[in-house]
């Protein structure tokens, strides 16, 4: 990934991240599916996998300049924010056309 350290301790990591390098940038990196699936491609075990800090450490993220990485993380977190707003909005209409029906069969 970078020269940055990583601890990872059971099922919890902490990833420091020092200088101008934008945390929303990378949480989104961290989240991407690149990262999840080089992740479950480098866990070992049977019952369940687990990673060590060297397979984090050895990710490797290309780091566009500040302005960039700001703009990307900006606009990847409006996206899962609308994405949430729908997703709550969808469950609402759904309650409601669930009591409409409930209602309207047995009145």
């Amino acid at each position: 990934m970078t020269s940055k350290k990583a601890v990872l301790n059971q099922r919890v990591g902490k990833i420091t991240i020092a200088g101008d390098t934008d945390k929303e940038f990378i949480f989104q990196a961290l989240r991407s599916d690149r990262f999840l699936i080089a992740m479950e491609t480098a866990g070992r075990g049977a019952a369940q996998k687990n990673i060590s800090n060297s397979d984090v450490l050895s990710f490797e993220l290309a780091l566009p300049k500040q302005e960039e990485q700001q703009l990307i993380g900006r606009t990847l977190y409006q996206i899962d924010s609308l994405i949430t707003l729908h997703q709550r909005k969808q469950k609402r209409l759904a309650d409601c056309s669930n009591y409409n029906m409930l209602h309207t069969q047995n009145p």
